[in-house]
């Protein structure tokens, strides 16, 4: 039988586990994409050098990446109104 303290415990896990619904996991993941989609695009048009050890990022893969985010963060508030 499990003690009081660890039933205490086990009501606090269920309380913090609670509100992080299906709905709002699709909300904040829609969230963090279009944060990214935003970003993507304002390097784009701003044509933002970004170079990694010695290899420098193209422009076109922030479309692309921008295109991609967006798409997602749109599919990610699609899912989170049904």
């Amino acid at each position: 039988m499990p003690t009081e303290e660890a039933a205490s415990d086990l009501g606090t896990a269920q309380y913090l586990e609670g509100p992080m619904t299906a709905k709002n996991y699709a909300r904040l993941a829609a969230l963090i994409f279009a944060i990214v989609a935003v970003l993507q695009l304002a390097r784009a048009t701003s044509g933002l050098p970004v170079t990694v050890a010695t290899t420098s990022i193209p422009l076109w893969a922030s479309w692309i990446a921008c295109f991609v985010a967006a798409g997602l963060a749109w599919l990610g508030f699609d899912a989170s109104r049904d």
